[in-house]
């Protein structure tokens, strides 16, 4: 049961981040109407920055808007004017996968075994239902994101 639960936290991880970069392709192509803005910010877990991972802005009935994301490194996010959200109310989804040094049995396939990624952000930080939330205004934006572990 526990190795259903980790294939599933990746499925889930591998599946949003494919979301992510194609919405992040699709909006970034040429023009759009969308009155973007740039941002950026830091991303620590009990005071300590996150070293890898993705950054979601997900829109709270913001017409016109796209759900973007930007990669951590380092503790640290920025998203160009080009790339960025729409001027808005975002909720904000944090994930870190990492792995835990352990190869599994793929159920699926047999013989083939894969290597075990968990998520680190705790839940409900790293779920759809995430409490943060960020304001988008024109021009500059900054948002930090301070998560506690339960």
């Amino acid at each position: 049961m526990l190795q259903a639960m980790h294939t599933k936290t990746l499925t889930n991880a591998v599946s949003l981040l494919g979301i992510v970069c194609s919405l992040l392709l699709i909006g970034g192509c040429g023009g759009d109407s969308l009155n973007r803005a740039e941002i950026s910010g830091k991303v620590t877990l009990d005071g300590k920055p996150v070293d890898t991972g993705m950054v979601t802005f997900m829109p709270k009935n913001t017409e016109n808007a796209v759900v973007v994301g930007a990669k951590i490194v380092n503790g640290e996010y920025r998203l160009k004017r080009t790339e960025g959200p729409a001027v808005g109310t975002y909720s904000v989804r944090v994930s870190s996968v990492q792995s835990t040094g352990k190869m599994v049995k793929d159920q699926a396939i047999e013989g083939h075994t894969y290597e075990e990624y968990t998520e680190t952000i705790p839940k409900p930080y790293s779920g759809m239902e995430s409490p943060l939330t960020t304001e988008v205004n024109p021009g500059k934006n900054t948002a930090d994101f301070d998560i506690k572990s339960p």
